[in-house]
């Protein structure tokens, strides 16, 4: 958000010098990187003051929190007589109330998260005169409707198709819809942002166009209900969470895939997936994970991996220090598991995996919160006790901080289900 509130208070001209700074309320607001913000009281909003680098008398407002409880909510042009030009990360983040919102002409920037989970929004508008922004029948574009900035939760359909002539489909941008059950894409599109359909808990099917070759972080996460997934050859990359917490049984990786993110595939009723050996880095439990009745992950020990031998995926298999064991099948090629490391006979080896236990099945019925998931899950098992390595720990920090950038309701389940480590066989807790 910094990076952008710069790019936007940098266009604006020595015209605006002499605008005055007010002395009224202060509040604290935190940025991405959890820096505080300076945040100044304006009737229902709090806004933090832009300066222009080069321009130091320039100065334009970003609204960083409405405060407010009205349905209809128009954010002025100016506040204190300063342009508002950008929308903070979470200005109206988990509003439950808004129905209808208009934007002011003058906005050049949009944070990630600034609408969402606003469950009762149905339209969003547009101040005259935005050289930005647009609304077409309720729908948030920009740039001439290339991009897809925001779909009104309360009016996505069942069936949603997205519209000739969208390239961009911005973050968040279709998450939270309780009835999508499939969606199409234009020929134009070339890009899906982060948490793009997040916890759209009726989606059942969703297939990427060949446009499109990487799926970003958390593009599915949450869809409870999805069970089909369809992935073009030409897909490069498959992000963090894109596909954990849904019903998906089967899912074939693209031949050109190179990298597969962090818990991608976590919390899913997949038993086996055969990884390409295109692919050159897996995440932390990307397959073969499931969480328990407390939101702890653990791995399933029944969980197949099929690859070649010396491949990522045949890393990730016996990834012992991590706290993979998973049984790893190898065509044509010895075994590289640590408990059998002879050829077998035939020309395929199969490594049996450690019978601690079996795979906890979350996703067996739709939650429409993490709370009534969490309520549904049954433990079965034995879990596999495993002390998690400080390395361990620092990567899924990694993943919690890009959790953490998604949505309000996402953050909550990153959270519980990723920050929690398995339960060391001591009964310690490795802070380190």
């Amino acid at each position: 958000m910094n990076a952008m509130k710069k790019a936007a208070a940098a266009i604006f001209s020595a015209a605006l010098c002499g605008l005055w700074m007010p002395t009224v309320c202060f509040a604290n607001v935190t940025d991405e990187d959890g820096n505080t913000i300076e945040t100044v009281t304006s009737g229902d909003f709090e806004y933090s003051v832009m300066v222009d680098s080069e321009e130091s008398g320039g100065k334009a407002a970003c609204v960083e929190k409405y405060t407010g409880t009205d349905t209809d909510v128009v954010i002025p042009d100016t506040m204190d007589g300063m342009p508002v030009v950008a929308i903070g990360d979470t200005a109206f983040a988990g509003n439950y109330t808004i129905k209808n919102v208009t934007l002011p002409k003058d906005l050049m920037g949009i944070g990630t998260h600034a609408f969402a989970e606003c469950t009762a929004m149905e339209n969003f508008y547009v101040a005259d005169g935005s050289e930005i922004f647009s609304s077409r029948d309720g729908v948030l574009y920009a740039h001439g409707g290339t991009w897809l900035v925001r779909y009104p939760i309360t009016k996505i359909p069942a069936v949603l198709e997205i519209p000739e002539g969208v390239v961009l489909i911005g973050d968040n941008a279709v998450s939270y819809s309780r009835v999508l059950r499939k969606v199409t894409f234009p020929k134009t599109l070339t890009t899906i942002a982060v948490a793009a359909f997040a916890d759209d808990v009726s989606l059942e099917e969703i297939e990427f166009p060949p446009t499109v070759t990487e799926i970003p972080n958390f593009c599915c996460y949450h869809c409870a209900m999805l069970k089909s997934v369809k992935m073009h050859n030409d897909i490069t990359s498959i992000g963090d969470g894109a596909f954990a917490m849904t019903m998906l049984e089967t899912v074939e990786i693209p031949v050109k895939c190179k990298s597969i993110g962090q818990a991608a595939f976590a919390s899913t009723k997949m038993s086996e997936v055969t990884i390409p050996s295109s692919v050159e880095d897996i995440g932390y439990c990307a397959f073969g994970y499931q969480t328990d009745s407390t939101n702890e992950l653990y791995a399933d020990d029944t969980f197949v991996i099929y690859g070649e031998k010396g491949s990522a995926a045949s890393s990730y298999a016996n990834d012992i220090e991590n706290g993979n064991h998973f049984e790893f099948v190898a065509k044509g090629e010895p075994s590289t598991s640590p408990e059998d490391n002879e050829p077998d006979e035939d020309t395929t080896e199969t490594v049996p995996a450690n019978d601690d236990g079996d795979g906890l099945d979350i996703g067996a019925a739709p939650a429409e919160t993490e709370a009534e998931m969490t309520t549904t899950a049954q433990t079965t098992t034995t879990k596999t006790a495993v002390k998690l390595p400080t390395k361990t720990k620092g990567m899924l920090a990694g993943v919690i901080g890009g959790g953490a950038a998604v949505l309000i309701g996402i953050v909550a389940a990153i959270v519980a289900v990723l920050k929690k480590s398995k339960k060391p066989s001591d009964g310690n807790t490795d802070e380190s």
